[in-house]
Formats: structure tokens, sequence, C-alpha cells
């Protein structure tokens, strides 16, 4: 998460952790294994939440 929120150009301090929902879509999704592939789990959850506040402000 941090290496994200590095590269997004993020501070720190506000990047929020993953919820409990969040969490149990990775964990459905991830069974171990790769971390490219948990990173690219996590980065899609990361804009999923983007694009879900991107509405919200809109409305």
């Amino acid at each position: 998460m941090a290496d994200i929120v590095a590269e997004r150009g993020l501070d720190p301090r506000w990047a929020l952790p993953l919820d409990g929902d969040e969490l149990e879509a990775l964990r459905t999704a991830w069974s171990g294994g790769s971390v490219r592939l948990l990173r690219r789990l996590v980065e899609a959850v990361l804009r999923a939440r983007d694009e879900w506040r991107a509405e919200e402000e809109v409305q």
C-alpha cells in the first residue's frame, strides 16, 4: 500500500487503509502466491474507490 500511495504522489497521512469490504474482496480474489497479482488487485480496489468518490462528489 505504501508503495502505491507514494507512486500516486499522495500524502501517506491521508491515505485511508483498506476497509473490511475491500479486504474481503482481496481475500476472495487472491488465494496467495504472486505478490504482483496482489498489487494489481489492490490497485484495482483503489481505482474503484476513487471512481466511487468521484461519483459521490458529482451527486
